[in-house]
């Protein structure tokens, strides 16, 4: 469930930080973290041309109004958090794929060809 969004007349635009799982996928693709940040600027951009002084904000399944300043701070946290998500994770990848990168080197180098290890 999306947890933050905004309006741009009467339909809503939707952005968040969803419930995510932790996983990160091949270099490349757009993770579920990715999209959420894509939402999050696409909500902004949004915020930003609309006119309304208070704008529904979607918290869980319910709008709330909120002036439009609250809601661009709100929007931005999110942003931020996700950037920061965004940054663990691929280092956490990073990590994991130079222990993974040292067990084949370890394996290889015990059983030769022996063994196939796909990536």
């Amino acid at each position: 469930a999306l947890l933050f969004g905004s309006t741009m007349g009467s339909e809503p635009v939707l952005a968040g930080t969803p419930t995510l799982p932790d996983t990160v996928g091949p270099p490349g693709t757009n993770t579920p973290h990715q999209a959420a940040a894509e939402d999050i600027e696409e909500a902004e951009n949004e915020l930003m041309l609309a006119e309304d002084e208070e704008v529904p904000y979607l918290v869980g399944e319910c709008f709330f109004h909120l002036e439009k300043e609250v809601a661009e701070a709100r929007l931005q946290e999110a942003a931020n958090e996700g950037t920061s998500q965004c940054a663990a994770l691929s280092n956490e990848r990073a990590s994991l794929l130079k222990q993974m990168a040292a067990l084949k080197k370890t394996l290889y180098a015990k059983f030769g060809n022996a063994i196939n290890l796909e990536e």
